[in-house]
């Protein structure tokens, strides 16, 4: 579970809401979003009415975003300023992309100074073991590296 402050949560009337919002907060009229494709038509009004381009990255009914075709357009001349994903139920596709995978994607956008929205909107209709989502992917990554750190710092003494 996640714990956050009141100070942290920000009340929306559904996803589409959010997304625009969380888009406004980090995206300028000309940026570039990347979307899954196929991605749920919604992503798209929203990204038009902000004045936002769009790449599309290959997404798969097994695995979700191509995670190869998105590391070779974060590493192209044009930078892609946010990253929209459904890793939960998909849709249309309804995939579910694994935990490696999500994994894996935190650390490419986190690599590449590229924001990170996931829209979770369908991950507690799962009805086998829940699936890790990428703020939880994000926060296990976070912990393994404080911990990383404190090693280095308790094998080595501090650095100085």
């Amino acid at each position: 579970k996640t714990h956050l402050s009141a100070e942290r949560i920000v009340i929306t009337h559904g996803a589409t809401e959010a997304i625009n919002l969380a888009l406004r907060a980090v995206t300028l009229p000309g940026d570039t979003v990347a979307v899954e494709s196929p991605t749920f038509y919604g992503v798209l009004q929203i990204l038009e009415s902000l004045n936002l381009r769009v790449l599309e990255v290959p997404a798969s009914t097994p695995a979700g975003i191509h995670l190869p075709a998105l590391e070779q357009l974060l590493q192209g001349p044009e930078p892609i300023k946010a990253l929209i994903v459904m890793p939960n139920l998909h849709n249309p596709l309804g995939s579910i992309m694994p935990d490696a995978h999500k994994a894996r994607l935190v650390k490419l956008c986190a690599e590449h100074d590229t924001v990170l929205i996931e829209d979770d909107t369908y991950g507690d209709l799962v009805d086998t073991e829940q699936p890790l989502s990428i703020q939880e992917s994000m926060e296990k990554q976070m912990r393994a590296e404080r911990d990383r750190r404190a090693r280095i710092l308790t094998d080595e003494g501090p650095q100085q």
